[in-house]
């Protein structure tokens, strides 16, 4: 042992913990720093959006109006039932709404990413915290009007979907097919972003049509059969 035994090992594994709790106090303070500069700075870019009004919680109000207008007694729209808030709403939303190459790719890259020894521990975190604190509030606080409210959470799926894609490439020497799989969900995609232009906001994939309308399955996806399942800004947003 470094710190030999008896007393002279108390002696150094104590100062060895004063140590290490002194680099923990210091690195978060370090990172109460940096957290208050990026609120600075957050706050000096919104400051000039406004063009440095007078009133510095002009910002403030202008959040609070945001749902002004919403109607208390607005009941929402899935799959033909009418509810005041629906738990699976966002879920659906993004099982319809995302073309389902980008929904497989990003469920190979998560059991590739739980089932990895090579991945840190903290690079997991990140791809797996952060996108469940934004959904879950979102579902049992947002309204139920629109697949644009996890938006947030979609940059760490496509994530997800490019480590899936990696897999799937890199598992051409185990499995001969992996490959032209990568190939045939990636044509997938491109093929749904052109059968569906330039109407991209109303975009469902085939599984909207998949049960009752199969026949109506174009180049677009589902889209056809997309209100029969969602309504409002899943359809349309009055963008003509």
């Amino acid at each position: 042992m470094p710190c030999g035994s008896g007393k002279k090992y108390k002696n150094c594994h104590a100062l060895q913990e004063s140590i290490q709790e002194r680099h923990l106090g210091r690195n978060v303070l370090l990172v109460c720093g940096v957290f208050t500069a990026i609120c600075l700075v957050a706050f000096l870019v919104i400051e000039a959006t406004y063009f440095f009004p007078g009133d510095l919680l002009m910002y403030v109000k202008c959040a609070r109006t945001v749902n002004a207008d919403h109607r208390s007694d607005y009941v929402a729209y899935l799959a033909g039932q009418l509810s005041p808030r629906f738990m699976s709403y966002f879920a659906i939303a993004y099982l319809l709404k995302e073309p389902i190459a980008s929904i497989i790719l990003a469920g190979i890259g998560l059991v590739a990413l739980l089932k990895s020894h090579s991945i840190p521990v903290a690079a997991k975190l990140f791809l797996l915290v952060p996108p469940a604190a934004l959904f879950v509030p979102v579902t049992l606080l947002a309204d139920d009007i629109g697949i644009r409210y996890i938006m947030p959470v979609l940059p760490f799926v496509y994530l997800l979907a490019g480590l899936g894609l990696a897999t799937l490439v890199n598992a051409a020497r185990k499995v001969r097919w992996a490959p032209y799989a990568a190939a045939v969900l990636c044509g997938w995609l491109v093929l749904a972003a052109v059968g569906v232009y330039p109407d991209h906001l109303s975009y469902f994939n085939e599984a909207a049509c998949l049960l009752d309308k199969p026949g109506e399955i174009g180049l677009d996806g589902g889209t056809r059969c997309g209100p029969a399942w969602l309504d409002d800004s899943n359809v349309e947003w009055a963008e003509d």
